[in-house]
């Protein structure tokens, strides 16, 4: 737990950098980057296991424990939800899509296409 405290505040020591690179009356695109003191492959198995660092107050579920990246072109940033409690035998549980999966190269890129909170 404690490496993992570490990496994350190594991820978030420097201070990230975000623009809107283009509006329309349909959306908006924005691009963000940061840098981190730590490999590029422990930023990358951190950055897509999205349980470590998503707030809970920001999921759907209400528990970050549900959320998880699939990190292969049209996989997905997606959350599990539970079932009710008055579910039947053999009902699958919910799930929401919060972004799509558009690029993946481990290590290097991953490029995520979607909507998040109020605006999907």
């Amino acid at each position: 737990m404690r490496k993992a405290l570490v990496l994350i505040a190594a991820l978030i020591a420097y201070p990230a950098h975000s623009e809107v690179v283009s509006t329309s009356d349909s959306g908006f695109v924005i691009q963000s980057s940061s840098q981190a003191k730590a490999s590029p492959m422990e930023v990358w198995r951190t950055l897509i296991a999205p349980s470590r660092w998503w707030s809970a107050e920001h999921s759907f579920s209400g528990d970050a424990a549900n959320l998880y990246i699939d990190s292969q072109a049209t996989g997905c940033f997606c959350e599990k939800l539970p079932l009710p409690a008055d579910a039947v035998e053999g009902q699958r549980p919910g799930s929401v899509q919060h972004m799509r999966i558009l690029y993946s190269q481990p290590g290097k890129l991953l490029r995520l296409s979607g909507a998040l909170g109020p605006l999907q």
